[in-house]
């Protein structure tokens, strides 16, 4: 099951964040003084991390993320959500060679339109590949004019030329890590388990149960963010063993928080995966659950509950 529950971890968050080693700079709860003195790229931001979402570094003009993983596809993915973020219009996408401190690398471009086709947003992200690191992906979003366009370029420039260990860039100020919840609901770490959460997205891994849930920006995305995570679960298992029989979908009744809801359910030999979607005390909560088929984890009881829950 480990190989399998790793492989979820990548495709948890957001729609297929992969959690982040914490640097030392944010490992506190505490808001922390400027990164650095100097103005330059990221002058006046503020950044925060979280082992789940990475880095997010709020600017006057620009939004910029940070997600490792090692699946370029599910990051630049999740890129994309994180830019179109609650935006209800027309967004166009291009995938196309970003250049990045001299260097073409892989990518994709965003433009969100009003209704009357008008340019309110433009993003850019791009696939960093490091000697000895895992694969990262660096995402702005920079508003309709030309000097935040400009000022997004350059922050991305600069980020391709640092390595994890080094963020935040000089000028940033750290602001205090969000404490992990689930649709407004605080979770705390079992024994013998490892949580990666913040009040928006986590993961709950306990071994042989995991436990993972999302609150979309856009809760229209939910579905496609719920298939997307089907799928990649699926390719994961086959990934990790070559005799995999293809999985059973079903859908059942279920429970997310407590709220009736329909769940899929996705049945291998030894594992079950169950994800579903419900507004839960306000919140539009997408939560999943994928437990070995010998596990006696509780962990997914109060938030996917099928009925057949331990």
């Amino acid at each position: 099951m480990r190989p399998t529950l790793a492989a979820l971890a990548l495709v948890a968050a957001a729609a297929c964040s992969h959690p982040a080693a914490s640097p030392s700079t944010a490992a506190g709860s505490q808001p922390g003084p400027e990164a650095g003195s100097g103005g330059g790229a990221f002058g006046g931001c503020s950044g925060v991390f979280t082992a789940v979402f990475g880095w997010t570094f709020t600017c006057d003009s620009t939004s910029v993320v940070t997600r490792e993983g090692d699946d370029p596809e599910a990051l630049l993915r999740g890129a994309r959500e994180s830019m179109r973020g609650a935006f209800a219009g027309t967004v166009d996408e291009r995938r196309e060679e970003v250049l990045l401190g001299g260097v073409a690398r892989k990518g994709m471009r965003l433009s969100l339109r009003t209704a009357k086709k008008q340019i309110v947003a433009v993003g850019m992200a791009a696939a960093i590949e490091t000697d000895g690191g895992p694969l990262r992906v660096v995402a702005c979003l920079a508003g309709a004019d030309d000097a935040s366009q400009a000022r997004c370029r350059q922050q991305l420039d600069e980020l391709s030329t640092l390595a994890y260990t080094e963020l935040p860039p000089t000028g940033v100020r750290l602001h205090a890590r969000p404490a992990p919840a689930i649709a407004g609901r605080p979770i705390t770490e079992p024994p013998d388990c490892h949580l990666a959460a913040n009040d928006r997205t986590g993961l709950l891994d306990c071994g042989d149960a995991v436990l993972g849930w999302s609150e979309p920006n856009d809760p229209k995305a939910i579905p496609s963010e719920s298939d997307a995570t089907i799928a990649d679960t699926t390719q994961k298992m086959r990934a990790a063993s070559s005799a995999a029989q293809p999985p059973k979908r079903t859908s059942s009744a279920c429970r997310i928080e407590g709220v009736a809801a329909t769940c899929s359910v996705v049945r291998w030999p030894d594992a079950t995966l169950t994800i579903g979607t419900a507004l839960v005390r306000g919140h539009s909560l997408l939560a999943w659950c994928i437990r070995g088929d010998a596990s006696t984890s509780g962990i997914c009881r109060d938030s996917v509950d099928t009925g057949n829950a331990r």
